[in-house]
């Protein structure tokens, strides 16, 4: 099994994994990197990889927070809500998990166009390629 073999769940998942702990250690903005590989690895589906995978890597903190610290977390929302013109607080969640979807596709399209413009060869080909060119000269 090679790496190219990776459902899209599975890369959603693994990018979603690499968003949260990019946004954790580095910075919200890095979540930008984490969508790089499910663009390169799902070219075709880049844009489904990437915002899913910033969506959801965005989300599972604030469920954690929700999970660890329910009536908290609420307040926090409502809060900030309060500071955006009285919106709810679920507004203000929703518009956090779409930034995530929204870095995670941008990233996503990068890796999709990388993997366009610089094709990754696995060994065989590399190798069959090398093969071809010493026989050629």
């Amino acid at each position: 099994m090679s790496i190219r073999d990776i459902s899209l769940p599975g890369v959603i998942l693994a990018a979603a994994l690499l968003s949260v702990g990019v946004h954790l250690a580095l910075g919200w903005s890095w979540t930008l990197a984490a969508g790089v590989p499910a663009g390169a690895l799902k070219p075709a589906r880049w844009f489904v990889a990437g915002s899913l995978s910033g969506a959801v890597g965005w989300a599972l903190p604030i469920l954690y927070s929700l999970g660890i610290a329910p009536a908290p977390t609420l307040r926090m929302a409502d809060t900030m809500g309060n500071m955006l013109g009285g919106a709810p607080g679920i507004v203000f969640i929703a518009a956090t998990v779409l930034t995530g979807a929204w870095l995670g596709a941008l990233g996503a399209a990068i890796g999709a166009g990388a993997k366009r413009l610089l094709p990754i060869r696995s060994s065989k080909s590399a190798y069959a390629l090398q093969n071809n060119m010493a026989k050629s000269s």
